[in-house]
């Protein structure tokens, strides 16, 4: 059989990323950005049968008909390629060739949001094309992430089925109406994690300036803010994974959110949400830390509850 030849489409986005590096042997890919000066260039180089994130990324959901290989299926259990769509969303994860990473990939009606884990690094590459995501865009989301609350994944961290599904759980969390770009980062080393009933300082940034609080990990600020500090969705889901950038969104949206409701749609936490991307997706520890309280500066302070108008 006659291998398959490649083509490439290039597009040239609006709103330009932070450039990122790309080293020898990494053009073939299926995300790749390269800067010509000012101009930022997305280059989708894709085989002619096309894997389905691969897919996802060809495709124009304000232009185009979706006509690539998007698999129907709805079980996360895949390690390789899974794939499927629900409430408007068309959604995909696959491993790239040769490479220890995966493509993530989420078509919304009229947006697209791709992501890039790598394996070895631990960290998560982000665009959403210069598009903000609105209020119905989050709803979306959120009623995708609560679909597949109970689903089973790969036991695995690195796998397309257990990614996908933490990806979802990340994109539910979204700020409203900012666009997501988190670009690559090298290698952050070894993923610190907190402990649950140990205390904690969580530190954020919005409209009212810089804030702290301290608080105990995993406590239950209100019958809606549970279990701060979990990469997870709320308490039920089986993670006991627990981290200061996960701790710092779960602070920072409950101090925005309207009364401190479930329901934290505001553009105040965007930092703290991307800061949170790679402990999302890679819910691994590799060791703890302790913070006493007796050594929360004096000056720290402890934060106001969010008021219902």
């Amino acid at each position: 059989m006659a291998p398959a030849r490649s083509r490439c489409v290039v597009r040239v986005l609006k709103h330009a990323p932070p450039r990122a590096q790309i080293g020898a042997g990494e053009a073939p890919r299926s995300l790749a950005l390269r800067m010509r000066g000012n101009a930022p260039v997305l280059l989708l180089c894709a085989a002619s049968i096309v894997a389905p994130a691969q897919a996802l990324r060809r495709h124009d959901p304000v232009t185009d008909q979706l006509t690539s290989n998007i698999r129907p299926k709805t079980s996360l259990i895949e390690t390789i390629s899974v794939s499927g769509s629900a409430f408007g969303i068309l959604f995909a994860a696959d491993k790239v060739v040769d490479r220890p990473e995966f493509s993530l990939s989420f078509a919304l009606p009229t947006k697209r949001i791709d992501m890039l884990a790598d394996c070895v690094n631990r960290s998560v590459t982000l665009y959403s094309h210069g598009d903000a995501l609105d209020a119905e865009d989050l709803s979306r989301l959120r009623r995708l992430d609560a679909s597949f609350k109970f689903a089973q994944v790969p036991m695995e961290v690195c796998t397309a089925g257990r990614l996908l599904r933490h990806a979802m759980i990340l994109l539910a969390r979204a700020p409203l109406g900012v666009p997501l770009v988190r670009e690559r980062r090298q290698a952050r080393g070894r993923f610190q994690c907190l402990v649950k009933g140990k205390a904690a300082v969580a530190t954020w940034t919005d409209s009212r300036g810089s804030d702290r609080m301290e608080l105990t990990v995993g406590e239950d600020k209100n019958p809606n803010y549970g279990c701060m500090g979990r990469c997870a969705a709320g308490c039920a889901t089986p993670s006991m994974r627990w981290t200061q950038a996960c701790l710092n969104h779960d602070l920072c949206s409950y101090m925005n959110a309207d009364g401190g409701t479930a329901d934290p749609i505001d553009n105040n936490c965007a930092d703290e949400f991307l800061a949170a991307c790679d402990d999302y997706l890679f819910d691994t520890c590799d060791s703890f830390v302790f913070v006493e309280a007796a050594r929360v500066p004096a000056s720290a302070t402890t934060g106001s509850a969010p008021v219902a108008a």
